[in-house]
C-alpha cells in the first residue's frame, strides 16, 4: 500500500474557462519551502508561480489531473 499526502495548502477545484466550458484545477502552496515546491513542479512538469507573499504550483491540465 502506498500512502500519498500533501503537507501544504492545496485543493482541487473547478474553473470557468469560458461561458460553456468548466474544467478541473489543482493548486498546492507549501508555506515556507520553495525548494520542495520547485521540485514538485519540476517532477509534474508544472511551472512554479510567485504571488505577492507566496509561491504556488497551479494546473488545469486534464491529463496531469488524472494522475494526481
Amino acid at each position: 500500500m502506498v500512502n500519498r499526502f500533501t503537507e501544504a495548502e492545496g485543493s482541487f477545484y473547478l474553473v470557468n474557462k469560458s461561458k460553456d466550458r468548466i474544467t478541473h484545477g489543482f493548486e498546492i502552496t507549501p508555506k515556507l519551502d520553495l525548494i520542495v515546491l520547485s521540485a514538485i513542479g519540476c517532477i509534474l512538469g508544472i511551472k512554479t508561480s510567485s504571488k505577492k507573499s507566496y509561491h504556488t504550483v497551479v494546473t488545469t491540465n486534464s491529463n496531469l489531473l488524472k494522475i494526481l
